[in-house]
Order: structure tokens, then sequence, then C-alpha cells
């Protein structure tokens, strides 16, 4: 990255921004798109979800042919966005599919599920192994699952819907299964780096019917979390949070007011973030986020808020959290269209912006990760699977905005990158980059001016 230094030239960029502080900021909230890449696979596709680490982004789904069966989908870039690999797992005439993906050292682990040793089409929970080349670990199973999990004595609708890895490369599996015939309840399951299972919990209630599922899965510290939905029978749909020990301990289970349902979480310190969706009668549903406190042996409700789209039709499908932002992903309907949303909030989930695109039908973004300052987002954009990659250019305190904090930032972005990288190691500095040139200076002091008032 080329850059401008000398301290003789701090004084006049003061200058110059300091008449931008004598104007009424006008923040340029809207995202810019970094890059973004589609995949069709076998002709339709599903974006479901991504991981990210410090050279790759993963994302998995489903294709399929007009007419047939879904295969699960892996599909691996670079973080310019340039494709490395693709692979798909499935068997002819059955159903296979991914919902979730985690990355550890060398491994990729798939959660999923798949329909070819079932009878009645039932599905079973797998995950996959992959290593960051693309090949299939075959060691647990000739057919490549590592996991796979039949609820207890009978072939139930079952289901991985997210993984999770610990430094010592332990993985976990939350998913859902049928229990009792009538009942779907939460599993969450623990194995180690070799595959051997080490425990399986269930959490559920008895009843008729009841359904206590989770969605996705968090590993902070030495605690995992677990979003979803309760909904016991007689009773309206409330938020799921349940909070286990590495050991397999469940330590606490939250439950939320009626008439709303999880399907995210994320974790900040002692904070607890869960999107979903609320329940204005039907068909109305919007954008549901929480903010939850972690107590330690409890969990305890903050605030909340919602948003809704013009359509009546809104799902908050994902969510993350960095450096006090909190962002969610998710759809709003517009009419017959269903468009692909992000949203941006601050920790006391005051909207910041909002941000939706889509053709004609029915596009969902449904998976987030933030990660130096950058925002992938993957999910389905007219039948298929996209992974997109934003920045906020203009935003140097990473805080998802544009406004005056960003001033000193920018200056030391200017002049001393190394001091800008040790002071903000989480955010990007090319967001510095206000004139498009992938370098960072002097060229860029008059337009972030502009962006910063509006002018």
């Amino acid at each position: 990255m080329k850059t401008q230094r000398g301290s003789q030239f701090i004084p006049m960029v003061a200058c110059i921004l300091l008449v931008a502080s004598g104007a009424t900021p006008t923040p340029a909230d809207t995202p810019t798109v970094l890059w973004s890449q589609t995949y069709a696979g076998s002709g339709l596709a599903d974006g479901r979800g991504l991981a990210v680490d410090d050279n790759a982004v993963y994302v998995t789904g489903r294709t399929w042919a007009s007419g047939n069966p879904d295969d699960l989908f892996l599909n691996k870039y670079d973080l310019a966005g340039n494709p490395v690999w693709s692979q798909t797992w499935g068997v002819a005439g059955r159903s296979d599919q991914g919902f979730n993906v985690a990355r550890w050292g060398d491994q990729v682990h798939v959660a999923g599920n798949t329909r070819r040793y079932t009878y009645d089409n039932e599905p079973d929970a797998i995950t996959l192994k992959y290593d960051t080349n693309g090949t299939l670990d075959y060691s647990n199973s000739p057919d490549g699952w590592w996991t796979l999990w039949t609820s207890d004595g009978y072939n139930g609708f079952d289901y991985a819907k997210d993984v999770a890895l610990d430094a010592a490369g332990n993985l976990y599996v939350l998913g859902t299964e049928e229990y009792g015939y009538i009942n779907t309840w939460t599993y969450l399951e623990k194995y180690n780096p070799a595959g051997v299972k080490q425990w399986h919990r269930h959490y559920g209630v008895d009843g008729s019917p009841r359904y206590c599922g989770s969605e996705k899965l968090v590993l902070s510290g030495d605690n995992l979390y677990a979003a979803g939905t309760y909904n016991a029978a007689g009773v309206d749909a409330k938020v799921q949070v349940l909070k286990y020990s590495t050991d397999g301990t469940l330590i606490t289970a939250y439950h939320s007011v009626v008439n709303q349902g999880g399907l995210d979480v994320a974790v900040s310190e002692d904070d607890i973030y869960v999107s979903g969706v609320i329940y204005d009668g039907d068909p109305t549903r919007d954008v549901l986020v929480l903010k939850l406190h972690d107590d330690g042996s409890s969990i305890s409700f903050i605030g909340s808020t919602t948003f809704a789209g013009p359509g009546g039709e809104d799902f908050g499908w994902a969510i993350d959290v960095a450096n006090g932002t909190v962002y969610v992903v998710g759809s709003t309907t517009d009419g017959s269209d269903t468009d692909a949303l992000l949203l941006a909030y601050d920790s006391d989930l005051n909207l910041l912006w909002s941000y939706s695109w889509g053709g004609t039908g029915n596009d969902s973004a449904n998976d987030l990760v933030v990660r130096d300052g950058v925002l992938y987002v993957a999910g389905t954009l007219g039948n298929e699977a996209f992974v997109d990659a934003y920045a906020v250019i203009g935003d140097l305190n990473c805080d998802g905005v544009v406004n005056f904090a960003d001033i000193n930032p920018f200056v030391l972005a200017l002049s001393n990158p190394a001091a800008y990288e040790q002071t903000f190691p989480e955010c990007r500095m090319l967001n510095a980059d206000i004139n498009g040139d992938q370098s960072v200076n002097f060229g860029d002091i008059n337009p972030f001016v502009a962006l910063l008032t509006g002018r």
C-alpha cells in the first residue's frame, strides 16, 4: 500500500479537517461492495452459511437441477473474492444440504443433513470434514460423512444446523432432532479431533406436540450459546437461548416473551445479541433484535428493537457484533418480491443504517461474518448462491458509520499507517481510500471531507 508520510503535513491536514468539523455531518452510511460472487452449481443454488479466516471465505448450502434433489456444496474463495475450489456431496435421487460451516487449523467442517439412508425420506443429521485444499476426509465413513446422528430408536427428522470448533480441535454440533415422533428438540454434541463422540445432550419438553429447536451456535470462552425457538403446545413461540459449558452441562435457558422466534446469536463479552422474527399477526412478521446480559448462571433481558419493511414479511436470519456495532442480515418483502437485507445498530440497538438489494423474485441474505472491518454476507440471489464483501468507506474507527469520530483515525492512517494498524487492529485501513485508487494518500483528503459533510 502506498502512503505519503511526514509530520510537516499534519498541520495542513488538521486545518482541512477542522473546516469539515465546522459543518453539519451528513454521513454516507451505505456500505460499499468490495466484491461479489455468485454460484449456480447444478443450475440452482442456495447459500446458507459461511466462515472466514485470515486467508479465505468458505460458503456452504445446497445446489440442484430443476426437478431434482439437492446436493450439499462447499466453496472456497480468497479474501479478494477469487474462487479457489468448489466441492459437492450427495447421492443421486436423495436430497443433501449444508447449513453452516466452521474452520480450525486445516479442518473445515460443514453441518447439514442427508436423506440417503432413509426409506421414508426423513433426513439424518451429518457433518463433513474437509481440509483447506478441499479434500474430503473419509476416515469415519466410506460415504464421507464425519459424524452422523439419527433420533434414538427410529428414523426421525434430524438436522445438523451449526458447528463450532475450539482451540484444541474439538467439534461441537448443534441441531434439531425428532423426539417421541411428535416433538422437535435441540441437540448438542461434542466430538474430539478424531471424530469420537464425547457426549450428546438434548433439550426439550415432553408434550403434544412441542418445538424446542435451535438454529445457530456460538462458542465464547468455555461456554456454548444456542439460539432458537421454543413453542410448547398451546403456548405461542418464544426466543430460546441455551447456555452450555463445553463439558455438556446446561447452565441456563432463557425464553423471551411470546410471539418471537430466534434465528442466530452473537456474544460480545457479557452481552448476548439475538436476531430473529417477531410475529405481529398473520402474516405480518418483522425483524427482531434482542440484547441480553449473561449474568453467569442466568441470562437477563436488556432491550429489543424491530425492523419493519414495506411488505410485512421480514426476517433477521443472522447476526454478528464487532467493535460495539451490531450487524444483522435477513430478508424483507416489498410487494411480491423479497430482497436481501443488511442492518447496522449501535450497542444500544439504535438503527444506524439499512441496506437492501435484490431483483425480481425471492432473495435473502442468510449468514454474516464481520472480520477486520469487512462484512461478508452469504445468501440467495436470483436462484443462485452469492457471497459479497462490504465495507463502509470512510469509517476508520470501525463503528459502522462515518462521522467526526473518524477524523483522527483518518489522519493517523494517512500519516502513520503502522500506528493506525496498531491502534485499530480490527479495522480496514483501506477505508481511508476515499477516491478508490487503492492507495491511502493526500488525494483522499478532499473526498473524505465531502463524504463527511455531504458537500
